[in-house]
């Protein structure tokens, strides 16, 4: 069982192969899991704050902007033979 707040217990898969970009596509591919992962990065987005001070307020005005899907870091223990990881090394 995964913890709460944390990546314990938790597992990442890639697509092993090129499915049509729908939800057929997807249910139709087939995964296998990449073993020995360290870490997974920061997943979610995150919203730049856009700020605009108004000359009769006291205050200046936020909001949120753009989005920011991020780039996370897949950290793994090299091991050759690992299907997982030569379907991502296939996949770069």
């Amino acid at each position: 069982m995964q913890e709460p707040g944390t990546f314990a217990g938790a597992k990442i898969y890639i697509g092993t192969t090129a499915p049509a970009p729908d939800a057929a596509g997807f249910e139709a591919d087939t995964f296998v899991e990449i073993t020995n992962v360290s870490n997974m990065g920061e997943f979610g987005a995150t919203a730049n704050i856009v700020t605009f001070p108004v000359v009769s307020d006291k205050y200046v005005k936020k909001s949120k902007g753009t989005r920011n899907a991020g780039d996370p870091v897949l950290v793994v223990g090299r091991i050759s033979e690992d299907d997982g990881q030569i379907a991502l090394r296939e996949a770069e």
